[in-house]
């Protein structure tokens, strides 16, 4: 008897945990896109979400995750490194989960002014820029850890997101 109360009682605190879990993913979040986060065991997303395409990935441990199809995670000893997804168009994305909104309020569409700085974010050159779009960054902490967050921005609205551990 004192196994099925304890049973029961694992059972309840395990599905409340499960509820409050899954309303905290719905919430903007630094560090997430969609219930894939970094810092997440690379075999327990495999595991959940299973792997897409790896043909479309630059490096050894990325892969597009079928759970999410539209956003690409690179692992990295074991873990997530870092999350990101693009519009359909010119980075060749398959979009963002539906409503996905960083905690600034910045989304896929946002529109972007031509300045030097915006919202925190500042305007740099990545080593593989590509001459008609513009690339931001901003840098957030979560928790003890420091998250960079880039857009990529093309005719003045952001066209890609990406979140990157430091």
């Amino acid at each position: 008897m004192r196994r099925r109360v304890l049973a029961a009682v694992v059972l309840a605190c395990c599905a409340s945990a499960f509820v409050v879990s899954g309303a905290r993913t719905a919430t903007p979040a630094w560090g997430k896109i969609g219930a894939l986060g970094i810092g997440m065991l690379e075999q327990a997303v495999i595991y959940h979400q299973g792997l897409g395409r790896q043909e479309s990935c630059t490096s050894k441990g990325c892969a597009d995750v079928r759970g999410y199809g539209t956003v690409q995670v690179v692992f990295e000893h074991g873990r997530v490194a870092s999350v990101d997804c693009a519009a359909p168009g010119s980075l060749a994305g398959r979009g963002c989960p539906a409503g996905f909104v960083l905690p600034d309020g910045v989304a896929l569409g946002t529109p972007v002014p031509f300045a030097s700085s915006w919202r925190g974010y500042v305007r740099y050159q990545p080593p593989d820029a590509q001459y008609d779009l513009f690339s931001w960054k901003k840098q957030v902490r979560l928790g003890g850890r420091a998250i960079v967050v880039y857009l990529t921005v093309e005719k003045g609205r952001v066209i890609g997101i990406g979140e990157s551990a430091v």
